[in-house]
């Protein structure tokens, strides 16, 4: 539900906290990170990127880059992403204390 509804929430403050109306979004490096993902899902290779996660709206963004630029991309490279699509997140013990009671 959270990717249909992606282009509205990247565009909407839906939070006080939230910043606003994200109407751009520049990505450099997706053929080689498209490649890597690939080999990752065909088990050539083990994929373990680490974000530092400075701003609220970055799980937002990160998650436009793998469920929508990864994909065209891998597509116009000709090369066949896992599905289903399915990265995993972990966050340490900061993300309740300012992220809130509902967060937490």
């Amino acid at each position: 539900m959270v990717q249909a509804l992606l282009p509205l929430l990247l565009r909407l403050r839906i939070f006080a906290w939230l910043p606003a109306a994200i109407t751009r979004i520049d990505v450099e490096g997706d053929d080689t990170l498209a490649r890597c993902w690939h080999r990752f899902g065909s088990g050539q290779a083990r994929l373990i990127l680490a974000f530092r996660h400075v701003e609220v709206d970055d799980p937002l963004l990160g998650l436009h880059l793998f469920s929508r630029v990864l994909p065209r991309r891998a597509a116009k490279l000709g090369l066949k992403l896992p599905v289903p699509f399915h990265p995993q997140f972990l966050f340490d013990r900061g993300m309740p204390l300012w992220g809130g009671r509902l967060l937490g």
